[in-house]
């Protein structure tokens, strides 16, 4: 059965997110594989009007749908859009921020109302959970809200 989609994004519910987190730290650990997140927000430029929040949003959920793989997994998280990248490493998700990062730099986002167009900048963080070798492994995985607070505490 699929997820709920955001109407907006058009990515997984925020309401999956916890779920959806926790299912996937659940299989990295089972098969001790690296697992990635990585949360991305739109940054609007000095003196844009609040009203282009979402119009911003919605185009970075398109980079980001551009970009990323068919097996990463897309939920909207508030103001910003969190991927889940399954057994991929932290050079992985960094390629993959650099990617975002190039792409919506790339984009402009229309204003709504006026049709005048705006470029943007993206706030990024990421957590890798390392399942890697068992002498290596970090135990069990994180809780999810866990992930989440140092995912928005490396945002730059």
């Amino acid at each position: 059965m699929p997820l709920p989609q955001d109407k907006l994004t058009n990515l997984v519910h925020e309401k999956e997110l916890e779920s959806q987190i926790e299912y996937e730290l659940q299989r990295a650990r089972r098969y001790a594989w690296d697992l990635s997140f990585v949360l991305v927000e739109p940054i609007l430029p000095e003196g844009a009007s609040g009203d282009m929040n979402y119009p911003a949003l919605r185009r970075l959920a398109l980079c980001c749908k551009q970009v990323m793989r068919s097996v990463d997994k897309g939920v909207r998280s508030g103001s910003g859009i969190l991927y889940i990248l399954p057994e991929t490493p932290g050079t992985g998700a960094e390629t993959a921020l650099d990617k975002i990062r190039q792409k919506f730099s790339d984009t402009e986002v229309p204003n709504p109302i006026t049709g005048e167009a705006i470029k943007c900048d993206v706030r990024a963080g990421r957590f890798t959970y390392e399942g890697g070798d068992e002498s290596a492994r970090q135990g069990a995985p994180p809780p999810w809200r866990d992930v989440m607070i140092h995912l928005r505490g490396s945002m730059e």
